[in-house]
């Protein structure tokens, strides 16, 4: 990825390779939730 722009392409790709709406959704905000509660200390 270069930069938040190709998010879509990476959704799409983990679309096209079966996965699941709500996989989806855990891996990316979810991973994003974790690392900014770390960075945030909350």
């Amino acid at each position: 990825m270069r930069d938040y722009r190709d998010y879509p392409m990476f959704t799409d790709a983990m679309l096209r390779r079966g996965s699941k709406e709500p996989r989806i959704r855990k891996f990316l905000a979810g991973n994003f939730l974790r690392v900014f509660g770390q960075v945030t200390g909350r």
